[in-house]
């Protein structure tokens, strides 16, 4: 069975994974806020091949926490429309890709008017 692991990316992925968190354990606070910029990885040797991974890198938490809740508003709070961004940036870097943004506009303008509906309060 472990032969089966090692025809996959599995070491490239654990690699990437161990360059991300020792990036990190450098970092000072103004870096993981606010990431260290696009394509910026220096001396590291590459980059981290995930998109959540490279995501923080590059913008940084409090930025990403930005572009998720504005991904959030946009989707009129669809959760399946979040779920797929979160999925996607999993994977890849929908940050950097104009057509990723063009996809999610474009299916929110498909998704059901929610503005109508009023949350239910207990009295």
């Amino acid at each position: 069975i472990f032969d089966l692991f090692s025809a996959s990316s599995l070491s490239v992925r654990m690699y990437a994974i161990d360059l991300f968190v020792t990036a990190m354990k450098e970092a000072n606070v103004l870096q993981w806020m606010f990431g260290r910029g696009f394509m910026a990885y220096g001396d590291i040797g590459g980059n981290f091949s995930g998109g959540l991974f490279s995501t923080i890198y590059e913008v940084g938490v409090i930025n990403l926490t930005v572009v998720l809740l504005f991904t959030f508003v946009l989707s009129n709070k669809s959760k399946h429309l979040f779920l797929l961004f979160f999925v996607a940036m999993l994977v890849f870097e929908p940050i950097k890709l104009p057509l990723f943004w063009v996809l999610v506009v474009v299916l929110t303008a498909f998704l059901p008017d929610r503005s109508h509906i009023k949350s239910a309060s207990i009295s």
